[in-house]
């Protein structure tokens, strides 16, 4: 289908051509010298071709020839802008009778950007998915690593003695007068 928009041929890269480069060099230059040529003979020719020169090369003679070629180029742009649109409408058109449900990336506009796409998406997929997988591995490992470290913890806590904290344990202070620390009893006095 896209072979068929761009048609290549013999006889259309010489039309175009001829619209395009042969318009540059006819109007501004290869129509003025013809014509000095055409209205008088040799004698007046090389006159001509004098002044023809200095014409060509003035600024009021290459505005007119820009500003011709401004309106020449334009409007052939306009022309070949409706062309083109013709076209594609007509063979969207064609395409759509042909698939109408629009599945087949072939012939249907549509699917064949979606398809295009995605093929250029995929590299971005394949990466997020090793990040992904790398995200994974690397929270496996950190589980892991807590649980060693607990275990470890575990082994090293069982094999060291309880520390104890009951009363019977501790030892007896003698008895003072003063009361312990944080209390907010005032002492005794001796009676």
């Amino acid at each position: 289908a896209m072979d068929r928009l761009a048609r290549r041929g013999i006889l259309m890269p010489i039309v175009r051509w001829t619209l395009t480069i042969g318009a540059i060099l006819w109007f501004p230059l290869a129509q003025p010298v013809l014509e000095v040529f055409l209205k008088g003979g040799l004698v007046q020719t090389s006159t001509g071709i004098a002044l023809l020169v200095v014409q060509l090369l003035g600024a009021a003679y290459l505005l007119k020839s820009a500003a011709f070629l401004g309106i020449y180029f334009l409007v052939l742009w306009l022309i070949l802008r409706w062309n083109t649109q013709r076209r594609v409408s007509r063979l969207l058109t064609r395409w759509r009778r042909v698939a109408p449900d629009g599945s087949d990336a072939t012939v249907n506009l549509a699917a064949a950007v979606m398809s295009w796409c995605d093929e250029l998406l995929d590299p971005i997929r394949v990466a997020r998915q090793r990040e992904e997988q790398l995200a994974q591995k690397a929270d496996q490992a950190k589980q892991k690593l807590t649980a060693d470290s607990a275990a470890a913890r575990a082994a090293t806590d069982r094999s060291a003695p309880p520390a104890s904290s009951s009363p019977a344990h501790r030892p007896a202070c003698p008895a003072s007068d003063t009361p312990p620390r944080g209390s907010r009893t005032p002492p005794r006095s001796p009676a």
